[in-house]
């Protein structure tokens, strides 16, 4: 699943997007979702989870 932000691609953003990416996938995962990827507004990764391990962020 790909979250669209427009956060941007710094520090600021990506703490951000760390909490959203734990966020969705809580909810995420309990369907038929694997992966959660936030991205910033010029469409970098910022965080990403996959199912069964946390999210990581730049």
């Amino acid at each position: 699943m790909n979250i669209e932000t427009n956060l941007a691609d710094d520090s600021s953003g990506a703490e951000t997007a760390h909490r959203i990416c734990t966020a969705a996938a809580t909810v995420a995962y309990s369907n038929d979702v694997n992966s959660v990827v936030v991205v910033s507004t010029d469409g970098a990764e910022l965080a990403v989870g996959i199912e069964g391990a946390r999210c990581i962020g730049d």
